[in-house]
Formats: C-alpha cells, structure tokens, sequence
C-alpha cells in the first residue's frame, strides 16, 4: 500500500507548511529556552518523513495531526481567550491590545481545517494489484 496525492499543489504547500512550523518552534524554543518545544518538532518531522516515503499511514497521521494540533488545540485557546473577555481587550503581560491571539487562532484553526479537508478529498490510499 502507498499513499497517493492527487493534488501536487496541496502537496507542495503542506510541506512548506510543515517545514515552517518546524523552523518556528526551533526559534521559539530557542529563543525561550523551553525543551518542551522539541515535541512539536519531533511530531512534525515524523510526519514530513510519512509523507516523504508515501507509507500507507501518511493519510491517517496528516489528518490526526491536523485534528489534535490545528483544530482542538486553537480551538480550545479561542473558547478560553473568549471566556476571558479581559485578555482580548488588554494583555496583562504586554499591557498592549491582546487580538493578535485571536487572530493567530483563527488563522490557524482555518489552515488546520482547510488540511484536514483538502486530505480527505486528495490524499488516498492506493493498494498494489495483485499479480497472480
């Protein structure tokens, strides 16, 4: 069994995609000295090394991938982040105006659902032909 892309473009993008995020949580954890920031990045090149050798898992990890961290994750901090009305108006710890958390969820809730959808219509499974 090997996983098939029909869509190159969409292909093309998740890796770039992937890779970005990559290099963000390096400079993240880098940058805040936080060891924890090795998970993500563990998580992202086991799924970049799926999609580079097209095992027959790749689809399914693409799409739990996209759930648990692209969907559920900034869900959950948008609905915690409106529960709080107080940290969209003001950030405590910056003490300037706390939307951009917002809109970085937002934007990546859209990214995490326009992959999730885009892998279910474009990434299959393809099983060999038996010969004999």
């Amino acid at each position: 069994m090997k996983t098939v892309f029909k869509n190159k473009t969409f292909l093309y993008l998740l890796i770039s995609f992937i890779s970005i995020l990559i290099l963000w949580n390096a400079y993240a954890g880098i940058i805040g000295k936080n060891i924890w920031a090795v998970i993500p990045i563990a998580i992202e090149i086991v799924l970049l090394f799926f999609i580079f050798n097209r095992y027959e898992y790749t689809r399914l990890m693409i799409i739990s991938w996209a759930v648990i961290f692209l969907i559920a994750t900034p869900a959950i901090d948008l609905l915690a982040t409106v529960l709080d009305v107080g940290n969209i108006l003001i950030d405590k710890e910056t003490g300037v105006f706390g939307i951009y958390g917002v809109i970085l969820n937002t934007i990546e809730l859209a990214a995490g659902i326009l992959i999730l959808d885009y892998t279910r219509r474009t990434v299959k499974v393809e099983f060999p032909e038996n010969k004999g």
